[in-house]
């Protein structure tokens, strides 16, 4: 098996064990879509907080720096 695999098989059995506490919290003996979107959410915050948005979109272009490339200082 991949790595890639194991990674989303991972998050898959720890997104369901985490809905399956949410709804225990809430009282319930089944899982809702509430429970799920609460879960993704926290998932998506963590993986922004950790990686930035470079998470979601891909990362901007390098550019090279020169001497006509630095700013300006003003006094």
């Amino acid at each position: 098996m991949c790595i890639f695999c194991e990674y989303y098989n991972f998050i898959l059995c720890y997104s369901t064990a985490l809905s399956e506490a949410h709804a225990r919290l809430a009282m319930r003996h089944e899982v809702r879509y509430e429970d799920v979107s609460a879960v993704l959410f926290l998932y998506e915050t963590a993986m922004m907080t950790l990686f930035g948005s470079y998470y979601v979109t891909p990362p901007p272009q390098r550019k090279p720096l020169g001497v006509n490339s630095l700013p300006v200082q003003v006094n």
